[in-house]
């Protein structure tokens, strides 16, 4: 099961990073203004911050439901 949770966790540094991001965007930028407006952004960065929440406790719960599966049940492959 460690091994598999092991693999999860050098992900998260990143979606750490991208949460801050989300977080941190408040004003729409430069290049950005002729074609987005303030509410769109909010609305936008609200939807993100969900998604990445939600993405990473689903996967994290996804690889340890996987995990613990595997250990209870062990596939066999002998031939019987």
């Amino acid at each position: 099961m460690i091994d598999t949770v092991m693999l999860f966790f050098p992900i998260s540094p990143f979606i750490s990073i991208q949460i801050q991001i989300y977080k941190n965007t408040k004003d729409v930028p430069g290049p950005l203004k002729d074609v987005l407006d303030q509410d769109t952004l909010e609305k936008a960065r609200v939807y993100a911050l969900d998604k990445e929440s939600f993405g990473f406790w689903h996967d994290l719960y996804g690889q340890l439901e996987s995990s613990v599966s595997t250990k209870l049940y062990p596939v066999s492959t002998q031939d019987k």
